[in-house]
This record gives structure tokens, sequence and C-alpha cells, in this order.
């Protein structure tokens, strides 16, 4: 030691050297060690929304094992055969498997349906009896963040797909009553996942309202309901669309995506296990002021896009268009961990829109058809006749906030949202050989 100092005073240069790089050691093991207080989490945690592990534990509370659905569609994934129809509903389904207005599923999808029920009769009993519990909670590892796996996610489309298949089996042999139960069964399962704060759960659950309704419609077309069928339909869809949902789900896409940011044991998962290439990484994204404004960057775009899903529609979709074109995203190519972590939120608001939408008009078609019956077949003259009887106010449209459109189609009608491009079609439905031509996003019955 005495031999160095005696260089260092001998020579300014090595000196001055030292000194700079006594200085940087210095900094850096201040960016690394030094607490820091940040105004945004504290104001998530304000604001009542998750920041950690622990707290997405406390937000999706255990339900207990007696009132629990889950467990019992837990029971029927783990049958055996289960699995043929996770990758019956995944890989071998057909885009264009449901049949058009009245008429019934084609031989080879109903000889795989007769196949997959046959063979799952024990699991669509656990289906069936899982509507007596009201609540779900599956087992969410959440401490594992953006790698924490979901397998129920698939299984839960799988289940929905199976139900919705035995409703068009039993619509197309002519049993209503057996065919509405599946639907309800269907609806039940879907929303096994509406307390569960991921974006994944979340959008898995508006897919498998996708196929409810659109099993939903198919039926109402081929069979005639009674009053007590419609109603109870439209009593399960008045409660799908869960306007907070989206939300709750980009709260919990808050908090796992911080844990890059936070949680150690996260990034070196990132890097395969590589505890000590994770935290050089770290180290040295910390010292130049990197990590912080990454964070930044996160947590300011995920705040918006929070604030934005809380609002109401349109505001919604106005405002979530405004926030795209003046933030499109991390251009910088070093915030890395925004990149990873921020949801696509144009494209999922949209979706969220559609889901709605789809909802909203399915409510106010089984709301039609209720007028029908009590009416010798006649259309209302519009929506608002529907009022309060069979409908306690007309749906807005979640794009524009107008009433949905209503008009007669052939001997029936259509309810129609005009859907994301503002523009209204007329109630056309999506043409899936030409998927660029516009369209609507209608609720159809033909007669």
């Amino acid at each position: 030691m005495k031999r160095f100092l005696q260089v260092l005073r001998q020579n300014p240069v090595a000196a001055a050297l030292a000194t700079v790089f006594l200085a940087l050691g210095v900094f850096i093991a201040w960016s690394l060690f030094a607490p820091r207080s940040d105004w945004r989490l504290k104001a998530v945690r304000k604001s009542g929304y998750p920041l950690t592990a622990a707290d997405l534990e406390a937000w999706y509370p255990p339900v207990p094992d007696a009132e629990n659905a889950a467990l019992i569609y837990t029971q029927a994934f783990a049958q055996p055969s289960f699995s043929n129809i996770v990758d019956w509903q995944e890989r071998s389904l057909p885009k264009d498997w449901l049949p058009a207005r009245g008429q019934v599923l084609n031989e080879e999808i109903k000889g795989e349906m007769k196949d997959l029920l046959a063979t799952n009769k024990i699991a669509l009993s656990l289906l069936y009896s899982a509507r007596s519990r009201a609540r779900s909670h599956y087992s969410v590892q959440w401490n594992l963040g953006l790698d924490m796996p979901l397998p129920h996610l698939p299984q839960v489309k799988g289940a929905v797909a199976l139900l919705c298949g035995e409703a068009l089996l039993q619509c197309a042999d002519g049993n209503t009553e057996k065919a509405v139960q599946a639907l309800l069964a269907a609806g039940h399962a879907a929303d096994s996942l509406s307390a569960e704060p991921t974006l994944a759960s979340h959008f898995t659950r508006v897919s498998c309202w996708s196929r409810i309704v659109v099993s939903m419609e198919r039926i109402i077309n081929s069979l005639p309901l009674t009053e007590d069928q419609l109603a109870s339909l439209q009593k399960m869809v008045g409660q799908a669309e869960r306007p907070q949902a989206f939300a709750r789900a980009l709260g919990g896409q808050r908090a796992t995506g911080l844990m890059l940011f936070t949680d150690p044991e996260a990034l070196t998962r990132m890097f395969g296990g590589r505890r000590f290439q994770a935290g050089v990484f770290t180290g040295l994204r910390r010292a130049a002021g990197l990590h912080e404004k990454d964070k930044a960057f996160f947590l300011d775009a995920m705040a918006t896009n929070i604030s934005i899903a809380e609002m109401s529609w349109p505001e919604r979709v106005q405002l979530g268009r405004q926030a795209v074109k003046l933030n499109p995203g991390p251009t910088n190519r070093f915030l890395i961990f925004s990149s990873i972590t921020l949801p696509g939120f144009d494209r999922n608001l949209v979706r969220d829109a559609d889901h709605a939408a789809r909802i909203r008009a399915a409510q106010a078609g089984l709301a039609v058809q209720r007028f029908r019956l009590a009416h010798t077949n006649a259309l209302p003259a519009s929506l608002r006749e529907l009022e309060p009887a069979w409908l306690k106010s007309v749906p807005a449209d979640p794009y524009d906030g107008q009433p949905l459109r209503f008009k007669r189609h052939g001997s029936g009608f259509v309810i129609y949202s005009i859907g994301s491009d503002g523009h209204d079609d007329g109630g056309a439905e999506r043409d899936s050989v030409k998927p660029n031509t516009p369209y609507d996003i209608p609720f159809i019955v033909d007669h």
C-alpha cells in the first residue's frame, strides 16, 4: 500500500486515473445499493392495485374448497381423455366448424363431437356439476412473474368448446332444454377466469364468450326457445361483459412486469439461471441510469393504459386511440424491459371493445326474442319498446356511444355495433374469405 501511495504521489496522471476509477466505483455501488423512493410506486400502492407477488396473492384471494368451482373443473381437466379435447379445439378444430345459421353441424364435425363426448362422460358430468359453485380460484404461482405457467387456460377453452359442441349436437336432435343447459354450463366455465388478474386469462375468457355467443345465435336460429330459457340465457349474458375486467388484467400485468425491474430472481430466470450475468447486466444498466429510465417509462405507460381502461365506453376507445398516437411505444432500444413487458394496448383495447359489443348485442337480441314470444312473433318498432320489461335500458355501442343499431333482417332482425372502423356497414358480418371487407359486430336472427 505504501509503495502504491508513493507511485501516486510521484505520478500525477496515475493519481488522476485512480481517483476517477475510485469515484466510478463509489457511484456504481451507490447506484446498486442506495435506497430509492419512487413516487410512481407510491401512487400505485395508494390506488389499491398490486405491486408484488404477495399483493397479487391478496388480490386474487383463495376460495374455500366447498365453494371453489375451479377444484371441480380441475378434476375434469385431469381426466385422461380430456387432453383430446384440448388438442381438438387448439389444432384439429376447423375455423368454420360452426354451421351456418339455421343449419346443423356437418357430419364430420358431428362425428368428432360425438366421439369426444362419449370418451369424456365423466369430465362432462363434472363440468355441469361445477355450476353449483359460484366462485373460482385456480392455483397461480405469482412469484414467477411473467414466467408463471397457466395450464388451466387452454383447458378452460377446451371445456367451453366441448360444451358448445354438445349444445349444437342437442340442437340438431331437437333437445332444446339440454342445448340451453350446455350453454349455461359453458358460460359458467368461461367465467371461472373472471377474477384472475392476467391479460392471458382475460382474453381467454373473451375468446370463450365469443364462441358461446356465436353458438347461442346458431341455436336461436334453429330452435324455438321458451320464455324461461331465453330469460336464463339473457341473465347469463348480462353478467358476461365485466366492464372493469380489462383494467384488472392490466393491473396484474403491471405487477408481474414490474418484477423484472425489482426482483433479481425474475432477471436471473430471464438469463436462463445465469445469476452472475444477470447481476452484471443490472449493475451496468443502473450505473448508466437506464434501469430507472426504463422502469419509469413502463410505470408511466401502464398508468396511462389502466386509467383509460377504467373509463366507460366510448371514452375508453377515444382516449385509447389518442394515447396510442401520442405514445406509440418504447422506441429507445435501451428500454429493454418495457419492450418486453408492455402489452399491445391498442390491439387489446379493440379486442375488449369487441367483446363488450358482442355481449351487448346478444343481450338485446335475447330481449327481442322474449318480446316476440309475448307479441305473437311481432318485432318491436325499436329497442326502446323493450324497456323495462325485457331490457333495463338499450345498450350503447361501445365504439360511438349511440344505441345499438336495430333493423329488420328478412322476417327476423339484426342488432349490431359499428365496430372498430367506426363505420356503419348495415350489420354486415365478417367475411372469412375476404377478411378485409368492412364489417360490423352483429347478432342476427333470420326468421
